[in-house]
């Protein structure tokens, strides 16, 4: 199950491994405190900061391929993909702003 706005994980009862639930619930969290580092690039860097945040420009090739728009985070040696929820904004660095999904 999760959360009905964000989508983030929730926890089970009965669930074996919670830790891996909740620490995955923490990094989805981590996306709205950020800062998106860039949404002009169509591959990804090749040596990103942990917990950098980019969004894939049209055309995105590699790991990034299939995921333009979305919300993509280097994390414990690899890319994890955020679909955004209706309204969710986020910090723009390069654009000095925010974006607002809609």
């Amino acid at each position: 199950m999760v959360t009905p706005i964000s989508g983030l994980p929730e926890i089970s009862e009965s669930q074996a491994n919670k830790a891996v639930t909740h620490n995955a619930a923490l990094r989805q969290l981590e996306v709205n405190f950020g800062a998106i580092i860039s949404r002009s690039l169509t591959t990804p860097p090749g040596s990103p900061a942990e917990g950098a945040l980019y969004i894939p420009a049209t055309g995105a090739t590699g790991a990034w391929s299939g995921h333009t728009n979305k919300i993509v985070q280097w994390a414990n040696g690899g890319w994890n993909i955020y679909n955004p929820f209706t309204y969710q904004r986020v910090f723009s660095i390069a654009d000095s702003s925010f974006i607002q999904y809609n």
